[in-house]
């Protein structure tokens, strides 16, 4: 993991998001990227009533990139030496697209967002930006929640519906894991109308040794028809650091419960940070693999 990008809106949250990002990449000797979008939408929408000028707007951009590398000094202090860094400022009709196409051109191996967490929301983040980018951004997603302080990620939390997409997830999340050599717990909950699902968790196991090297796996399968409630107990009651899921873009065809737009709703439910790996990072990630495997160009 050598790229980072932060997506910055200059709030309290992201203010508080930034100084994890910080952590994170001197851990991990990452470049780290700033990336600063300013919402034309409302500009070009009302022309009449808000004159738009690029030009004046170029010297407002530069401005935005000299802001972030003054919040850096100010988040990161001494620390900000550590790290290889860049900022960019743009200007987009489009917060969420323009996150994405970001990622794309800097080739990002991590996004870092900051969100408000239980009690306070912001529909910028929520509503229109972090879910958006949850489902379309081809790389992980580290969605970090207002008054997070870093802490090594040394239990991590998988919260697995025992997809056949979550072995790909896995295979992510230990070469991130490795870093930290961190503990992963791959966490099932099940309902208590579902019978089979014991039965599945084994299988799931065998297959998963079959294919992933690492020691510090363990298993964890509980019932319980709050799934929310459940998870987030789980998470206190184990000092957990880090909860990682598999986003799912179709939730149409989901066949369990566990996949109901639930990586959604946790972000308004917990105060852990979450790393988010979703379909199309995933099919990304096995295609470079294949590549790599058989020498395709």
């Amino acid at each position: 993991m050598k790229n980072i990008l932060f997506a910055n809106d200059f709030s309290n949250t992201s203010e508080m998001a930034l100084k994890y990002a910080v952590e994170l990449c001197i851990k991990l000797k990452a470049k780290l990227t700033l990336v600063h979008v300013h919402d034309i939408s409302a500009l070009l929408a009302n022309p009449t009533e808000i004159p738009y000028f690029p030009s004046a707007n170029g010297e407002f951009l530069e401005a935005q990139k000299n802001k972030m590398q003054e919040q850096l000094l100010f988040v990161a202090g001494e620390k900000a030496k550590q790290i290889d860094t860049h900022f960019d400022a743009i200007e987009h009709t489009s917060v969420s697209l323009a996150i994405i196409e970001k990622t794309e051109e800097f080739k990002t191996d991590l996004l870092i967002m900051g969100t408000h967490g239980k009690r306070q929301f912001q529909e910028f983040f929520i509503g229109s930006t972090t879910k958006s980018v949850l489902t379309d951004c081809q790389c992980a997603v580290l969605v970090v929640p207002f008054g997070t302080h870093y802490h090594i990620p040394e239990k991590i939390v998988f919260a697995s519906d025992l997809g056949d997409d979550n072995f790909e997830a896995l295979h992510a999340l230990v070469e991130f894991a490795r870093n930290f050599d961190s503990k992963i717990t791959i966490l099932h909950i099940s309902t208590d109308y579902e019978s089979f699902s014991l039965n599945k968790m084994n299988d799931f196991k065998k297959h998963l040794m079959t294919e992933i090297n690492y020691s510090k796996i363990t298993f964890e399968f509980l019932l319980s028809n709050e799934i929310n409630e459940r998870l987030d107990e789980f998470i206190w009651e184990n000092n957990i650091q880090l909860i990682t899921m598999v986003e799912h873009e179709n939730k149409g065809f989901f066949k369990r419960l566990f996949r109901k737009d639930h990586t959604k709703n946790m972000i308004s439910l917990t105060e852990i940070p979450i790393l988010v790996y979703n379909q199309k990072f995933l099919v990304k990630r096995s295609f470079k693999e294949a590549e790599a495997r058989f020498n395709l160009k």
